[in-house]
């Protein structure tokens, strides 16, 4: 059996949902990573993983602490949700001392995402992290 490495150590956002309870299951299978569920009610997931902490997304300052001092970040990014809360996503993890990624399907689709990306970080004050 592998023995977990808790500097790799995973956080994942929406730890109880449909996507997020496979990926803790398949993170926590590995034996590779030690796992942290973010969740809104974790009184109510405590087995759910190495560690379950509250974290809302609809309420930015629970985001910074639950993303400290974690390896790597997994949620889903897909649709309307994800732009209406992304500007409170990436400071979290700029604040956490996570570096943001952009993902994209195509090189114009990068640009564009790269840029945009940037303008963000403007906004927020904060800067990329080398």
């Amino acid at each position: 059996m592998k023995t977990k490495n808790n500097e790799r150590a995973i956080a994942v956002v929406g730890a109880t949902g449909q996507q997020g309870s496979g990926v803790v299951r398949a993170l926590q299978a590995s034996g590779e990573f030690k796992v942290r569920a973010l969740t809104r009610n974790p009184d109510t997931h405590r087995q759910l993983a190495d560690e379950v902490v509250n974290a809302d997304l609809n309420r930015p300052e629970t985001l910074e602490a639950a993303f400290g001092g974690r390896w790597g970040i997994w949620l889903s990014d897909t649709g309307r949700w994800w732009a209406s809360h992304r500007a409170a996503l990436t400071a979290a993890e700029l604040a956490a001392g996570c570096v943001p990624f952009v993902r994209a399907d195509t090189s114009s689709q990068l640009a564009d995402r790269i840029q945009a990306q940037e303008d963000l970080l403007a906004e927020t004050g904060s800067r990329r992290r080398a």
